[in-house]
């Protein structure tokens, strides 16, 4: 999500690294002991949001300013906050407050939300997304979408798996919400086409990661591969001279 194509990095795929160096981190704090490090902050679509540079007159947003600094800086907090004295006054702290903090996350989220907005399009006057100039974007966008009768079923099946995963929340399986989310992903990927044509479903559930970012991913796989086709090269070289000798 925060490196998601509506934001115009120049470097998507260093989000995608910072999730696999959390990944490795968090696994060898669990085999330690240690508190799991935060990844919460710096990966997460609102810090991004945070960084983007907007044009003030339509809203667009026109860059991102990359950096390494608040990432650093918060992974540095988290390491103090992990000693004393400093892990004392956390301890201080009333869960109330926590879960305020959370809250004011989770309504700061929902605004930018697909499917909260896909909501609010069901209710807004077809006039105002066409012709007012104050009329966000991502509903003008919405509005374009071919096909309204599977607009309503993807929105349908969305708000089920919603439920779905909500729901897990409220019972003693909570630690498996990772599996319905996963269940759904089958679904998107291999039922869902069943229920809506597949050049639908691309517009109305489009890849998150573009081309670009998914060709910053194999950057490594294509350093390697010409490394290899270099070395091939210069053993072909190398042979050479030796086959023409020994042929002499």
């Amino acid at each position: 999500m925060a490196q998601s194509k509506e934001y115009p990095l120049k470097k998507p795929s260093a989000f995608h690294w910072d999730f696999a160096l959390l990944g490795l981190t968090t696994g060898i704090a669990g085999i330690l002991g240690f508190p799991a490090p935060n990844g919460l902050i710096p990966q997460a679509p609102l810090h991004t949001e945070s960084l983007v540079v907007h044009d003030h007159r339509t809203g667009k947003a026109l860059s991102v300013v990359e950096q390494r600094i608040t990432n650093t800086v918060q992974g540095i907090m988290t390491f103090a906050m992990m000693s004393r004295p400093f892990l004392v006054v956390l301890g201080l702290i009333p869960q109330a407050v926590l879960s305020g903090l959370f809250f004011i996350m989770g309504i700061t989220g929902l605004h930018g939300n697909i499917i909260t907005n896909r909501i609010r399009y069901l209710f807004m006057d077809h006039d105002y997304i066409e012709n007012d100039p104050n009329c966000p974007e991502v509903f003008r966008q919405i509005d374009k979408t071919p096909s309204k009768k599977y607009f309503y079923i993807y929105l349908i099946l969305q708000l089920i798996a919603f439920g779905f995963e909500f729901g897990i929340t409220l019972t003693k399986g909570a630690v498996g919400f990772p599996g319905v989310l996963m269940f759904f992903a089958i679904c998107a990927e291999w039922v869902w086409p069943l229920i809506i044509p597949r050049e639908y479903l691309n517009a109305l559930d489009s890849e998150v990661a573009d081309e670009k970012i998914v060709k910053n991913l194999e950057v490594f796989s294509q350093i390697k591969e010409k490394q290899s086709a270099s070395e091939s090269d210069i053993e072909i070289a190398q042979l050479g001279p030796r086959s023409t000798d020994s042929d002499g």
